[in-house]
């Protein structure tokens, strides 16, 4: 799922995510959807945790743009950390149940691993979807990274229990738009590690 509209921009979108209260709760309830449907379930949500989630985004950005940016827009990696953090803190997905009790969850493979986490980490895996798809529509299509399922798991743990920032959120997110090829290291230093065996 992308969050831009043949007819907006990803920065249009941003701009009514911030300023449009039922653009906000749509676009997140169809995000909800769009990641628990996947794998055969649906939430249900809390309108006021949106709302609330919304509200201290916005304020959020707000602050972080006025006192740490001299008032410059924040730019696509700010705003999806900022929005993570807010959705993960809200909560705004209280439950999620199968779609079709009838029809068995897919419990192997990817499927199986993405369940796991919607199940064990509903709002930190939709708050790092969220964010992550906003970072992708700014960035071209082919830096989109694939995300492995133990970075995911590790990603959501400890979302929920340790203090990760939005500041620290936005360089994770920054990293895994930026890495294209394995870290460099100097001959230097590769020749201190050979000298060490």
């Amino acid at each position: 799922m992308s969050i831009s509209k043949k007819d907006l921009t990803p920065k249009d979108i941003v701009l009514r995510l911030k300023e449009d209260r039922s653009f906000f709760i749509d676009y997140v309830e169809r995000f909800s959807i769009f990641i628990t449907q996947s794998v055969g379930y649906a939430p249900r949500l809390s309108q006021q945790y949106l709302e609330d989630a919304r509200r201290a985004w916005v304020d959020d950005i707000s602050r972080v743009s006025d006192r740490e940016m001299s008032g410059k827009e924040l730019d696509h990696f700010k705003h999806a950390s900022h929005l993570c953090f807010w959705l993960r803190r809200m909560g705004p997905i209280l439950d999620v149940f199968p779609i079709d009790p009838k029809i068995p969850s897919d419990t192997v493979g990817d499927k199986g691993k993405e369940l796991d986490l919607i199940l064990k980490y509903r709002n930190e895996y939709l708050a790092f979807q969220v964010g992550l798809y906003m970072c992708g529509d700014f960035e071209a299509d082919d830096k989109h990274p694939k995300i492995d399922y133990d970075y995911l798991l590790t990603f959501c743990h400890f979302m929920r229990y340790k203090h990760v920032s939005p500041h620290a959120i936005f360089l994770i997110y920054k990293s895994l738009f930026m890495v294209k090829e394995p870290p460099y290291f100097s001959e230097s230093y590769l020749n201190m590690i050979q000298s060490t065996k």
